[in-house]
This record gives structure tokens, C-alpha cells and sequence, in this order.
């Protein structure tokens, strides 16, 4: 292996360890205004496609992506070696570095591609005077109080580098609400609503099920 591409690995290794974090710190700063506002001030959000594919989760796709694809294609080339490393230690790596790179990119992919569904066009509106949301989705519109929802239950992976979560609001008419936290305004709801009751579900792939499922 030579000094290049051994500084090379070493670089992004870094990259894969410590940007993820820069980029979550980058989203609670850029998500601050969206959680504490709306206690105050009516706003309304609408999360569109393109706030969503220009995410940096589908950032840190491609970008993992493309080194994951570096990976494969030092594995297909001779390698140039100027010390005692065994080529399989080489190779090793570079195949770990390819698997570690498409896995986590396909993690991501997966969660976001599943959670776009529920998250597509919503939109919340607060109004602090009268201390009622509006969430609006395309099957139907829900105007709640706090005493409106009776559980919250939240489904997340919490705990893990790439946190994703979802929640599901049971209301006192019978009826259900899925809102995920790549919804804007979504995490404005607990500060919105300050007592509203919480159950945890810790999941490794904090999928959501098929409606049909979610409503038994």
C-alpha cells in the first residue's frame, strides 16, 4: 500500500466517523428555529420534495455512494504496494471500506424512501393563541388540541450514529397520525404540546408498517 493511498483511507475514515456527526449538529442548529417558534409565533411548514431529496441524509448518500464505489474499483486494480503488507490485509480493508460505505448509504436510503410516504406535502400549522395544530396530509385533515391526543407512541432507533424516528399519534376519535421526524415542524409538536404521553420503541430499522398494520 503506498503513503497516498494510505492517507487517502486514513482521510476518510475520519470523514465516515466524524462527519455524520458534523452533519446531525448541522441539522439540530438549522431544525432550532423550526422547534421553538411555533410556541410563540404561528408559523406553518410544508415539507416539498425538494427540501426532502436535498437533505443532507440523501447528501451523505451520495457521498458515500462515490467512496464506496472508490473502494470496488481499488479492488479491481493491481495493487502497488511498498512495504511488507500482505496483499490480503490490503484487500481486507478495501473491502470492509466498500461494504461499511454501501451499507450505511443503503440504511439510509432504505429509512428515507419508507418515511417519504408519510411525509410528502405535510403540512403543519400552529397556532399558539388558540393552542391548536393543523396537519394536513392527502387523505384527510386533523385539527388537534392537546387534550385531542390520548398516546404517542415513537418509534426510533435512537442510540445508533444515524438516528431516525417516527411517531404515531393515537387521537381520542378513533383515528391515527403518522408524522416522522424528516417532517418540518415535526419535533415543534412536543414543545407545542408539552404533556402529551410517550411510549418508547427502540428499533434497529425503525421502518413503518403498512397502514393496515398501524391500525390494529
Amino acid at each position: 500500500m503506498t503513503t497516498g493511498e494510505t492517507i487517502l483511507i486514513v482521510l476518510i475514515t475520519l470523514g465516515g466517523t466524524v462527519g455524520p456527526w458534523a452533519l446531525i449538529i448541522y441539522q439540530l442548529v438549522r431544525a432550532s428555529d423550526e422547534t421553538f417558534e411555533p410556541v410563540y409565533q404561528s408559523r406553518t411548514y410544508r415539507t416539498s420534495a425538494w427540501f426532502y431529496l436535498f437533505s443532507m441524509d440523501f447528501l451523505l448518500v451520495i457521498l458515500l455512494l462515490v467512496f464506496g464505489t472508490f473502494f470496488t474499483t481499488l479492488l479491481s486494480q493491481p495493487l502497488r504496494i511498498n512495504d511488507s503488507t500482505p496483499y490480503w490485509v490490503v484487500y481486507s480493508i478495501y473491502l470492509l471500506l466498500t461494504f461499511l460505505c454501501t451499507g450505511v448509504a443503503s440504511y439510509i436510503l432504505l429509512l428515507n424512501v419508507n418515511y417519504w410516504k408519510y411525509t410528502k406535502d405535510r403540512i403543519l400549522t400552529f397556532d399558539p393563541e388558540a393552542r391548536v395544530l393543523t396537519v394536513q396530509t392527502d387523505e384527510d385533515e386533523y385539527v388537534l388540541s392537546e387534550n385531542d391526543i390520548e398516546m404517542v407512541d415513537v418509534f426510533s432507533n435512537e442510540g445508533y450514529r444515524f438516528i431516525y424516528s417516527y411517531f404515531r399519534f393515537t387521537l381520542r376519535d378513533g383515528r391515527a397520525l403518522i408524522i416522522t421526524d424528516k417532517t418540518k415542524g415535526a419535533y415543534a409538536i412536543f414543545e407545542f404540546f408539552k404533556n402529551l404521553p410517550l411510549h418508547r420503541h427502540k428499533r434497529r430499522v425503525p421502518t413503518i408498517p403498512q397502514a393496515a398494520q398501524l391500525n390494529r
